[in-house]
């Protein structure tokens, strides 16, 4: 069960998320929000969050996220952008 310390940085995430960005997360996050039609004070739980894409953009729509990260592989750009937006790192 320790696979998600490595995975990360491994080939195999950058080749399965080569095509994935912060456009094709804000998209995703657009399409869910108007299917859900969360409250201006809903709160969000991003499990395995990953590098944050997700719960940042969440964070700058307004919304109160805490991201679960499980691995220490995580781009440091990224984890400053997570404070800046105050998205909590468990």
């Amino acid at each position: 069960m320790e696979w998600f310390k490595s995975w990360f940085d491994s080939p195999y995430y950058h080749l399965l998320y080569k095509d994935r960005d912060d456009t094709e997360a804000h998209k995703f996050i657009d399409q869910l929000a108007q299917f859900l039609a969360p409250e201006t004070t809903a709160k969000f739980l991003d499990l395995a969050c990953g590098k944050g894409r997700h719960s940042v953009y969440l964070n700058q729509k307004g919304y109160d996220v805490v991201g679960n990260l499980f691995q220490d592989g995580i781009n440091s750009t990224k984890i400053d952008s997570i404070i800046q937006y105050k998205t909590v790192i468990l």
